[in-house]
C-alpha cells in the first residue's frame, strides 16, 4: 500500500472511507502474523500511513481497534516500534481524541480491553499535577482538524473556537484545571470512560486479567479518596468492583 498509489487512484472521500475499512479488517490479523510480516506492516504503518494525517484522523477508530492487539506482543524490539507509532498518532489526531477512541475500544471490545488498560495505565498522569508536566513538556497534543458531520457527509475542518479553547487549557501561564485535565484525558468522562471501566470490572465474561488492570489503573489513577470521580461515580465503580469477589482470584481480590 503506497500513498501515492492510493492517491492517484481513488478520489479523496472514497480513499478515507477505504482506508478506515482497510484498518476495521485488520483487526484479527496482527496476531496470527509471521515475525517478518509483523515487521513489514508496521515498517508500512510507520512510512506510509502515519503520512496520511487526514485519512488517519478518520479512520482513527479501526487504526486503534488494529494496534491495541498489537501490544501485547512478547518481542520487546517490536512492542516498542508499536508504542512508539501510537505515540505518533496522539500527536496527530490530538490527546483527547486519540485517548477518547482508546476508551470506546475498550468500552466495546473485550479482545482489545487488556492492552488498552494497560496502556492507559501506561500513559495517562495521575492527577492534575502531572498533568501539567506534561504540558510544561509539550506531551499534550491537540488536532488541526476536527471532525464534523456536514449534509450527512463527514468532513474535516479547522474549527477556530475549538483550537483556541485548547490552547487556553494549555497556556503555561495558567493553572490547568480539573475539567482540562478530563477534557484531555478522560473524554465524556461520566458516560464514557466510567461506563469503559465497568466495562473492565465486568464478571461476564473470561478476563481475569483485565479485571486485575483494571484495578491498577482506579488504584493508581483514582483513588477512593480523590476527587477525580464524583460520589455517584465512586459507587457505580465500588459497586462493579465487589461482584468481582464471586470470581474469587487472589490477586483480584487483594487489589479490592
Amino acid at each position: 500500500m503506497r500513498k501515492d498509489f492510493l492517491e492517484k487512484q481513488i478520489d479523496p472521500y472514497d480513499r478515507k472511507s477505504s482506508i478506515a475499512l482497510f484498518f476495521s479488517g485488520l483487526f484479527n490479523f496482527y496476531q496470527f502474523a509471521a515475525f517478518e510480516v509483523k515487521q513489514s506492516f508496521l515498517e508500512i504503518i510507520g512510512t506510509y500511513v502515519l503520512e496520511m494525517k487526514k485519512e488517519l484522523i478518520l479512520a482513527l477508530p479501526g487504526f486503534m481497534l488494529c494496534m491495541l492487539p498489537a501490544l501485547e506482543d512478547q518481542n520487546g524490539d517490536i512492542l516498542k516500534r508499536v508504542e512508539d507509532i501510537l505515540v505518533k498518532t496522539e500527536k496527530i489526531v490530538g490527546t483527547s481524541e486519540f485517548y477518547g477512541e482508546m476508551w470506546k475500544a475498550m468500552l466495546r471490545t473485550p479482545r482489545c480491553r487488556l492492552s488498552a488498560i494497560r496502556y492507559l495505565d501506561k500513559r495517562i498522569p495521575k492527577d492534575v499535577t502531572n498533568a501539567m508536566q506534561f504540558r510544561d513538556n509539550k506531551m499534550i497534543y491537540i488536532s488541526d482538524y476536527t471532525i464534523k458531520i456536514i449534509n450527512r457527509e463527514v468532513s474535516l475542518t479547522k474549527d477556530a473556537y475549538k483550537l483556541q479553547r485548547e490552547n487556553q487549557m494549555l497556556d503555561p501561564e495558567k493553572d490547568m484545571k480539573m475539567h482540562d485535565y478530563f477534557y484531555f484525558y478522560y473524554p465524556n468522562k461520566t458516560k464514557l470512560v466510567i461506563n469503559a471501566l465497568i466495562s473492565g470490572l465486568s464478571i461476564e465474561e473470561s478476563q481475569v486479567y483485565v479485571n486485575r488492570g483494571t484495578l491498577d489503573f482506579m488504584i493508581s489513577h483514582m483513588p477512593i479518596h480523590s476527587e477525580i470521580n464524583c460520589i455517584t461515580e465512586r459507587i457505580r465503580l465500588t459497586e462493579q468492583a465487589t461482584l468481582a469477589y464471586t470470581k474469587k482470584d487472589f490477586a483480584t481480590l487483594n487489589k479490592i
